[in-house]
């Protein structure tokens, strides 16, 4: 009986397993034919959904639109219908819709186009009736009114726009004007940048371009103003904290340099203003840690407000340059690839033909528009970009009424205990000095985009940083003085608008005020060379510390971005336009004709093609005044109009030939006293100008300074 057993149990195991494999089959097979008939089901939606979409869309060829922030292309899916995944039910589809798409109403095109301006959106699509708005990047938007309204079923063209701004990949139109349009072009965060007065305005001026009766019509061709507002902007403060340095700048200035600030036609590709990183709504910053700057260039620092720019005694975190000097930064910052990546030359004449431009250029500097004259438009409308008094200015002279309980004893442990006035005293709260307080480089944020690390790389290789292609840490005031000291220490920045500005520190990486106090209350960062030990305040001396910075904000006034003036590009041959516009310089040329040949053969006669060139090649024009050169109009360096009568009294037993070709040999031997901005600073001028050009270039040059007398 024993011996049998096994055999038994072999076969009721034999057994039991067919009954079980018999019954997963009958599982599996149940399993599959459900999903089988889902499956048939869905296609089924797909293939009718499709059908009615085709229908539908096959009266109107499908262009779709982007609206982008300077940047992208809006859009249509590549496919002829909704994704089945997205697909809904008529009422699922309109609930869907009501509550991502608002009525937009734009109050007015002067609405609208300040809304378009403030988001770039004239940087990458051509916009009826809006003045800049000829991008080339993005589909022309000029009918999106009609267009919108047959792209998707069940939207209308104003669901259809809003949907685009505030899902970018929402729709994908299928042509460019350069080929099929990308999907990722357009931020993700674009809709974040506009307030919903913003989104209203464009998303109602866009739906009723090209209807009858619309904006395109109506407005196409008086959206232009047929004069720029010269006053002084009204966000200018011009009694600040402290006064400024060189008084208040002339109003037909600082609102032309308003006009350029939000201008993206100051950028490479019209994609980019000075507003783009230096946001008014975010105190004039760009709310990142990490600036993106120019596209496929993103930098490695954090963007710094403007405001309160007029004081600063160094510029940019590494204090590369000399505050003292705005025209220069603004210049840097034009031209520098990693920021807007523009030729002054590409830029001057984009300016010149706006018409409206020229008229207020003429105005605010008596000439048509320039390099140098761009330069200091900017910087007049920055240096009326500053912070009223706040009750910290009271304290200061003694009256701390002004502060709450909490603001009061944050005040007191900044000026004792945490010891902050050590680096953050007087009006302006900055030292301006530099220091290393052991805030350390993310490699893994910097390094993890490629861009990103090439303009670090490229950056500290144009400074001539030692054994650039191998530093993992922003190395900062050292790539200006190879100073060990000065291994990663950066600019004490004032403490003004604090409350408005963050994030904090030269990379970005202190996300809130807390975060900065609790970084100094533990003694600042590994590595640091400032000196700093812990604080041992309490949280609550840490909120109160706290409420005192915040107090520091002013209340800014508000800014609204100005309507800019489009293009009228001038005709061919400006002989007539030139006569018209200047018809006074027809008498001294009628007075020659009847001055006698003598006196015509004493006039000094006009430069060579062989000095113009010289000229053009060391880019005198880019800075001065030089009589008959053409586009040497710059007002950053001095008037050259006298040189040959001011060089011969310069230096004594030194003629003016000697001085002038000193100078130039040597641009730091000799600095004059005025500049059209003030006095002159040292190191502006080319250092190595003499290898740029060859003696023959420089004695041409110096040859012809020498007759330019004033007119004598």
């Amino acid at each position: 009986m024993e011996e049998n057993r096994p055999g038994r149990l072999s076969l009721i195991y034999a057994i039991f397993g067919t009954l079980l494999g018999v019954l997963l089959v009958g599982v599996i097979a149940i399993t599959f034919m459900q999903l089988f008939q889902t499956r048939m089901v869905n296609v089924q939606a797909q293939d009718a959904n499709a059908v009615a979409s085709v229908e539908k869309s096959s009266e109107a060829a499908v262009t779709g639109e982007e609206s982008a922030n300077g940047q992208s292309a809006e859009v249509v899916s590549e496919a002829t219908a909704p994704e089945a995944e997205s697909a809904t039910t008529e009422a699922e589809s309109t609930a869907n819709v009501e509550t991502a798409s608002p009525v937009a109403q734009a109050s007015s095109p002067e609405d609208a186009i300040a809304a378009f301006n403030k988001a770039g959106c004239g940087g990458c699509h051509t916009i009826a009736g809006v003045p800049g708005a000829n991008g080339q990047v993005g589909p022309n938007l000029s009918n999106i009114g009609v267009d919108g309204a047959t792209r998707i079923d069940g939207y209308s063209a104003e669901e259809y726009i809003t949907e685009s701004i505030l899902d970018p990949n929402a729709f994908i139109a299928p042509e460019c004007p350069s080929g099929d349009c990308p999907a990722g072009v357009m931020l993700q965060s674009f809709a974040q940048t506009l307030s919903e007065d913003d989104l209203n305005a464009i998303v109602g001026y866009l739906s009723a371009l090209g209807t009858e009766g619309g904006a395109a019509s109506e407005t196409a061709g008086e959206a232009a103003p047929t004069a720029l507002d010269d006053s002084m902007p009204p966000e200018a403060v011009l009694e600040p904290f402290m006064p400024l340095p060189g008084g208040a700048p002339d109003a037909a200035k600082a609102a032309l340099g308003k006009y350029l600030f939000f201008d993206q036609r100051l950028s490479n590709n019209n994609s980019r203003s000075c507003a783009t990183c230096h946001q008014p709504d975010l105190a004039f910053t760009d709310g990142e840690a990490l600036n993106e700057g120019y596209p496929s260039t993103a930098y490695f620092r954090n963007a710094p407000t403007v405001l309160n720019t007029v004081f600063a005694d160094y510029r940019y975190w590494d204090g590369r340059m000399d505050g003292s000097d705005l025209p220069t930064l603004v210049r840097d910052h034009i031209t520098e690839a990693h920021f807007m990546s523009n030729d002054g030359r590409l830029m001057v004449e984009r300016m010149r033909q706006v018409p409206e431009y020229d008229a207020l250029f003429q105005e605010a500097f008596g000439g048509e528009p320039s390099f140098g004259k761009v330069l200091n438009a900017v910087s007049a409308y920055v240096s009326t970009l500053n912070s009223p008094p706040v009750a910290y200015d009271q304290a200061l002279e003694g009256d701390t009424s002004g502060f709450s309980e909490d603001e009061l004893a944050g005040y007191e442990l900044f000026t004792g205990k945490a010891g902050c006035t050590a680096c953050h005293a007087g009006p302006y709260m900055s030292d301006g000095e530099f220091y290393n307080t052991g805030v350390g480089t993310d490699t893994a944020e910097l390094f993890s985009d490629p861009e990103r690390q090439l303009t670090f790389r490229r950056f500290f290789r144009t400074l001539g940083t030692p054994n650039y292609r191998n530093l993992t840490e922003d190395v900062g005031r050292y790539a200006m003085t190879l100073d060990e000291d000065d291994w990663a220490a950066f600019r004490t920045p004032t403490l003004r608008e604090v409350g408005r500005t963050a994030p904090y520190m030269h990379d970005g990486s202190l996300a809130t005020l807390e975060d900065v106090v609790n970084f100094y209350n533990a003694g600042g960062g590994e590595g640091q060379t400032a000196g700093l030990e812990p604080l041992d305040l309490s949280d609550e001396e840490v909120a109160q510390l706290v409420a005192f910075l915040e107090s520091l904000s002013s209340d800014l006034p508000a800014v609204e971005a100005p309507m800019l003036p489009d293009y009228g590009v001038l005709p061919l041959g400006d002989s007539e336009a030139t006569a018209e516009k200047a018809p006074a310089e027809e008498a001294p040329a009628a007075a020659a004709e009847e001055a006698p040949a003598a006196a015509a053969e004493e006039t000094p006669a006009g430069p060579s093609d062989e000095v113009i060139t010289a000229i053009n090649k060391g880019g005198c024009i880019a800075c001065h005044v030089i009589p008959d050169v053409p586009g040497a109009v710059g007002v950053v360096g001095p008037d050259l109009s006298d040189i040959g009568v001011i060089a011969a009294d310069a230096v004594e037993g030194m003629s003016a030939e000697e001085f002038i070709h000193e100078s130039i040999v040597d641009p730091n031997a000799f600095i004059a006293e005025e500049c059209p901005t003030g006095p002159c600073p040292a190191g502006v001028m080319t250092p190595n100008l003499a290898d740029i050009l060859s003696p023959d270039e420089i004695d041409a040059i110096v040859g012809y300074l020498v007759t330019l007398k004033g007119g004598e």
